[in-house]
C-alpha cells in the first residue's frame, strides 16, 4: 500500500502562519481576493485584536472588495487612532510611519512578538512603495510629526456626538 501514489481530491490544507511568516497565494483574483477574505474572518474570529493585528495594502480601484476589512478592530492600531490600511500613497507614507513606530518599540522597548501581524499585499505596486519610505528616513519622520500633530485634535467624545447628531437628523 505505501508504494502506491494516492492523490486526494477537495482535502483543506493547513499552513501555520506562524510559523511560515511569509505565504503567497495565487489563482483567479475573485478566488484569492474571497479566501483571503475568508481568512481575516476565521482568524478575527478566532484571535483578539489584542492577539493578531491586520494591515491591508489594497488599490484604490478595489475599494468596494476590500472595504470590509475596515470593521475588524483587528486594522486600528492599540491607541485606536489609526487604521492599517492603506489604499493609495498617502494612506501609505502614514502606515510606514506607524509601523516604524511599532518596530522601534519592539526592538527598542519590550522584546514581545504580541501582536502578531498578519500583513494582506493585495497591489503589489503600492507596496514596494513601502521601500521608498524606508531609503528615505527624514521624508518618514517629516510625515510622523505631521500626523502626531494632526491627531492631537481628536478628541472621541466630541467625534461620539457628531456622530449622534448626524443619525438624529
Amino acid at each position: 500500500l505505501a508504494s502506491e501514489e494516492r492523490k486526494l481530491k477537495d482535502v483543506n490544507i493547513t499552513f501555520s502562519l506562524k510559523e511560515g511568516r511569509i505565504c503567497g497565494f495565487t489563482g483567479e483574483r475573485h478566488d484569492m481576493i474571497s479566501f483571503v477574505r475568508s481568512l481575516m474572518v476565521q482568524l478575527t474570529s478566532l484571535y483578539s485584536y489584542d492577539e493578531l493585528k491586520i494591515i491591508v495594502v489594497y488599490n484604490e480601484e478595489e475599494k468596494e472588495k476590500w472595504d470590509y476589512a475596515r470593521w475588524f478592530p483587528h486594522v486600528w492600531s492599540n491607541d485606536n487612532t489609526f487604521r492599517y490600511i492603506a489604499s493609495k500613497n498617502q494612506d501609505l507614507k502614514e502606515l510606514s510611519v506607524q509601523l516604524e513606530k511599532e518596530v522601534t518599540a519592539r526592538t527598542e522597548g519590550e522584546k514581545t512578538d504580541i501582536p502578531h501581524f498578519l500583513v494582506v499585499l493585495a497591489d503589489m505596486e503600492l507596496a514596494e512603495k513601502i521601500d521608498w519610505w524606508i531609503e528615505h528616513q527624514d521624508e518618514r519622520i517629516r510625515m510622523g510629526d505631521e500626523y502626531r500633530e494632526s491627531i492631537k485634535g481628536y478628541d472621541a467624545a466630541i467625534s461620539t456626538a457628531k456622530i449622534i447628531r448626524m443619525y438624529e437628523e
